[in-house]
């Protein structure tokens, strides 16, 4: 990853992850302290950190990686779906919003670092857009 491409990730996991450890990504991603872990709810969201309404996309281009992936974020209580390659990303952010995006870095067809480029640029033009728009 270069010096610039950090800035694009809220939060980074190295594999194998652990729940606590997705958990404390996703509220990082989401600008939320981490969860508290202790004995009862260390594989759990806590109750006023309850985000069973958020979208969650996981791209990841290995399917046992994709299930063990998509059983701890419904275990943490989370709704996620789950695609294959960065041209897939684009194609769902194309239909769907998505709250948080898991990204895997290493994929084939397109890599996670060049699908966080193209989503970050959309995000640019779509921000100019409406500051245009809103003058």
């Amino acid at each position: 990853m270069s010096e610039g491409e950090s800035d694009w990730f809220a939060a980074r996991l190295t594999k194998p992850a652990k729940s606590a450890q997705l958990c404390m990504a996703i509220c990082a991603a989401l600008g939320k302290t981490s969860a508290t872990e202790d004995n009862n709810t260390r594989n759990e969201m806590p109750k006023e950190r309850s985000v069973d309404h958020l979208r969650v996309l996981l791209a990841e281009d290995n399917p046992i990686n994709q299930k063990v992936a998509l059983r701890m974020l419904a275990k943490l209580g989370y709704r996620a779906d789950a695609v294959a390659d960065g041209l897939e990303v684009l194609q769902t952010l194309q239909q769907v919003r998505y709250d948080v995006i898991l990204m895997d870095c290493q994929m084939p067809e397109m890599d996670g670092y060049e699908a966080t480029r193209k989503i970050r640029m959309c995000e640019q033009e779509e921000a100019e857009r409406r500051f245009i728009l809103s003058r």
